[in-house]
This record gives C-alpha cells, sequence and structure tokens, in this order.
C-alpha cells in the first residue's frame, strides 16, 4: 500500500541518455543556426561597408595602399565587432542557459546549471574562426575595386 510505483535504475539511466541525445540535436541545431546567422551578418556587413567606402578604397589605392594593407584596414573594424560581441554573448549567454535549463527541468531530471571554461573557449574560438576566414574571404572584394570607375562619380 506505501509503495506508488517502482523503477529500475536501468529503465532511468536509458531515459535519461534518449533525453540527453534528443537535447543534443536541438544544441547542434542551434549552433549551426548561429554560425549560419553570423556569417550572412559578416558579409552582409563588408559588403555595405565596401559598397559605402568605394571612394575611400578607390583614394588608399591611388596613395600605394598594397592588397593586404587595403583589406586589413577594411577589416579590421569587423574583428573588433566580433570581439565585442563575443564579450557581450559571454555575458547574455550565462543568462540565456540558466533560462534555457531552468525550463527545460522536469520533476525527474535535474540538469547542471554549471559552465565549463571549455565551453567559452570553444565558443570564442569558433566565432572567431568563421570571422577571420569571412573576412579573408571578403578581403577579394576590397581590392577588386575599380579605381577609375570610382573616383570619377560624382557625389550628390
Amino acid at each position: 500500500d506505501g509503495v506508488l510505483a517502482i523503477q529500475f535504475l536501468d529503465e532511468i539511466a536509458s531515459t535519461y541518455k534518449d533525453m540527453m541525445q534528443n537535447f543534443d540535436v536541438v544544441i547542434w541545431v542551434v549552433v549551426i543556426s548561429a554560425l549560419a546567422l553570423e556569417v550572412l551578418v559578416l558579409v552582409n556587413l563588408i559588403s555595405m561597408n565596401m559598397s559605402e567606402r568605394e571612394k575611400e578604397l578607390a583614394t588608399l589605392k591611388v596613395l600605394g595602399f598594397k592588397k593586404q594593407e587595403l583589406a586589413t584596414y577594411v577589416l579590421r573594424e569587423n574583428i573588433i565587432l566580433t570581439l565585442m560581441a563575443s564579450i557581450f554573448g559571454f555575458l547574455f549567454g550565462k543568462l540565456l542557459h540558466y533560462f534555457v535549463i531552468t525550463q527545460a527541468e522536469i520533476d525527474m531530471v535535474m540538469f547542471n546549471y554549471e559552465l565549463r571554461v571549455f565551453s567559452y573557449i570553444g565558443a570564442f574560438a569558433l566565432t572567431m574562426g568563421i570571422s577571420i576566414v569571412t573576412n579573408f574571404l571578403m578581403a577579394r572584394r576590397a581590392n577588386r575595386v575599380n579605381m577609375s570607375e570610382a573616383l570619377k562619380t560624382f557625389d550628390e
């Protein structure tokens, strides 16, 4: 009469492993979506930046800036913005992690609230790596500015 239910530890462990595998899929979807969003934002930001500064880039080429110097000049601000976004992401990510973990808990399973340093390092490395690769790929566009076309346009 005093027993409501009986569960074997093997069943609980199996259920927990299944839940975690489903949770891993969700985590991978979020990570891949975030990386795709980063690439799209950076490409759009770089494209708008270069199209607005076409005359300035042409002037720098005329003044003798080398290809690498020109690309570094234009893309430096994207690296700085990525660093600033990473710092903001560390702070906001901690709050978001806490919110998600508390919302995902059920009566039978509690999740670990701890975030490991490796998670921060891995996220930062992945973010900076994608940013640097995107910047290198878009640097070619900075060097393809047609100097004569860009400098003969009139401002209205």
